[in-house]
């Protein structure tokens, strides 16, 4: 039987990919994947990056001091070969980045310069996942958000989800791009239809982001968040019902 110590980096990937995805909390053997990653790091794809560094931010071993040693060598993967990655790769990696907290300016530099290379390339899934990434980071770059903007004007966000659209929107918010009216109003003709997809927690997010770009932007979008919010009004937890009623307020609807 193999031992972890003959793995190949695909396959190191692929163990960590499943213990994240079963949400399998192992730090042990996590421990040991990391350690045995450090070694092979100069072998590693983008693909291999990402799906550690993700399947680590999905069941939340940034903690353990080995884990921490195995990101500070990626970081240097990342920075140094970003240019190589695909779209994939760089959302997966800003989104782990981010849902870790772990701040390295440097490598949002890096993931976004590459992005700007191959924005036409992107789904909007892994768009927004850079996006968000970006933005719970507070790293701003206006070239990128107005490629992005671009972007998603191209197909006037039909391409979207609910789920896309809100953390879209939200990100945007978050970094205070409001510069390109003509693709807030295409956000909206699609998003207002969409509300009843959303869950609470985008219904709110939404409602946030309207309150902090101006509710001037966005015709019809409070109306229609409002509209669902009464609908299904039960399913609100306390957080995104006090998210919803705070942003209202801040907004002046009503």
């Amino acid at each position: 039987m193999m031992q972890i110590k003959d793995y190949a980096p695909s396959e190191l990937s692929m163990m960590a990919w499943s213990l994240a995805t079963r949400g399998d909390y192992d730090p042990e053997l996590m421990a040991y994947i990391a350690r045995r990653s450090m070694e092979l790091m100069r072998t590693f794809t983008g693909q291999h990056v990402a799906t550690l560094v993700w399947a680590i931010a999905t069941v939340s071993y940034k903690d353990d001091p080995c884990i921490d040693e195995f990101l500070g060598m990626a970081l240097g993967a990342i920075i140094g070969r970003a240019h190589e990655f695909q779209p994939l790769n760089l959302a997966l990696i800003s989104w782990g980045l981010a849902k870790m907290s772990y701040q390295a300016e440097a490598a949002f530099e890096a993931l976004v310069a590459s992005a700007m290379n191959q924005l036409d390339d992107f789904a909007p899934q892994n768009l927004v996942q850079l996006m968000w990434g970006c933005a719970t980071c507070g790293y701003r770059n206006d070239r990128f958000l107005h490629g992005a903007s671009r972007i998603a004007k191209r197909t006037r966000f039909r391409d979207f989800s609910s789920q896309h659209l809100s953390n879209f929107i939200w990100a945007c918010a978050r970094l205070g791009f409001k510069e390109d009216p003509e693709m807030l109003r295409l956000f909206c003709a699609e998003a207002n239809p969409k509300m009843h997809e959303g869950t609470p927690q985008h219904l709110s997010n939404t409602a946030w982001a309207v309150s902090q770009l101006g509710p001037e932007l966005f015709p019809g979008c409070l109306e229609a968040v409002v509209a669902e919010a009464a609908r299904r009004l039960g399913e609100f937890d306390s957080p995104s019902l006090m998210m919803l009623s705070d942003s209202l307020f801040d907004a002046k609807f009503g």
